[in-house]
């Protein structure tokens, strides 16, 4: 246990999770909108397993009282579904337009400025996500899951018909497989 509240293996998840999609996704290719989407869309998928079994043996516990994990599917809070499609999107799209823009930062300062950014445009984007899905604010749905699902794809899709060409190697935090899964994953911590 990192704190009584954290430990060390939900950090490995993030790691994994974030660093194999962001990787995965940018072999396709895609300019930065589409490759951030399929970025959600892969963590999605490796991590909505984990979501799933992990109540299930007890790994840990959902509260019942807390509405913005009171809708569920396959016993997965949604809400936990959408912050995975939304964060990890716009983290890699953030992280990807700060390192293409401030290219004169460090790579601690890019990262520390996509965590700033990150947080609050995730909540707009949920609201806005809740609002089209007609869900209740603060109680995101199956409807707002499958609208995030939906524009995601939607965004991937017509990335599909626009190739990107990689960035310059001087680039710091452009990924490949020796990228480092910290610098990826550091507002986690």
């Amino acid at each position: 246990m990192l704190t009584p509240r954290l430990p060390l293996y939900i950090l490995c998840i993030y790691f994994g999770m974030i660093y194999a999609a962001s990787v995965a996704a940018s072999r396709a290719n895609l300019p930065p909108p589409g490759e951030a989407a399929l970025t959600g869309l892969l963590c999605c998928l490796f991590y909505e397993p984990y979501d799933i079994c992990g109540p299930k043996f007890l790994w840990w516990t959902w509260h019942d009282s807390d509405p913005a994990i009171s809708q569920r599917s396959f016993g997965a809070p949604n809400g936990s579904t959408c912050w995975i499609l939304c964060y990890c999107s716009l983290h890699m799209l953030l992280l990807t337009k700060i390192s293409e823009k401030l290219s004169d930062f460090t790579p601690a300062m890019q990262v520390a400025l996509t965590a700033l950014l990150c947080t609050p445009m995730f909540m707009a984007a949920m609201g806005v996500a809740q609002v089209v899905g007609m869900d209740t604010l603060g109680m995101p749905g199956l409807r707002t899951v499958l609208v995030l699902i939906a524009a995601l794809v939607g965004v991937v899709a017509s990335s599909m018909h626009t190739t990107h060409s990689s960035s310059s190697p001087s680039s710091p935090l452009r990924l490949s497989p020796s990228s480092s899964p910290a610098s990826l994953s550091l507002i986690h911590i």
